[in-house]
């Protein structure tokens, strides 16, 4: 079975010489394992659960967007789920259940019951602590880190085939 890519002989000896610098190479390893990570940062971190059963029927709010009226409530805005949760309209339904992430909090999300006032320290709920207006930091940092090192990528991308080009 003949090989469809094959690196030319100065490729392959690049590529040899790059795994004999260890701490290079487990840098890459350790970035694109971090990035990958990071591009399902919504089923990490965030406002939406996951799951919503209601009244029988499934949603998925992280993949689509649900109003209000498919939760019966009188508004054609993005529920809030936790308010939504704790309201007694949600908890008399049989079988009515939500499956937030790990992290259920939004990256803009202030967090409005903290045992004190922002910014706090790193507690079981927030693992990094909360800034100064109470947002979660380890919620900011993987959606930034994305955000970031996406926009790197693509300019990385764009200069190189703008130096190819030229």
């Amino acid at each position: 079975m003949a090989k469809i890519f094959r690196f030319s002989p100065i490729t392959r000896r690049r590529i040899h010489k790059f795994k004999q610098l260890k701490r290079a190479y487990y840098s890459l390893i350790i970035l694109l394992v971090t990035y990958f990570i990071s591009l399902f940062a919504n089923f990490i971190a965030n406002d939406q659960p996951l799951l919503v059963r209601y009244e029988g029927r499934y949603f998925f709010p992280v993949l689509r967007f649900y109003d209000g009226s498919h939760f019966g409530l009188d508004q054609a805005t993005k529920p809030n789920y936790k308010e939504l949760k704790r309201s007694p309209a949600f908890a008399k339904g049989a079988g009515n259940f939500m499956v937030f992430p790990l992290v259920p909090y939004g990256p803009n999300e202030t967090i409005r019951d903290l045992p004190g006032y922002p910014p706090t320290p790193p507690t079981a709920k927030n693992i990094l602590g909360t800034d100064d207006r109470g947002r979660d930091i380890f919620t900011r940092l993987l959606y930034g880190y994305r955000i970031s090192f996406s926009f790197a990528l693509l300019i990385t991308v764009c200069s190189m085939t703008v130096g190819v080009i030229i």
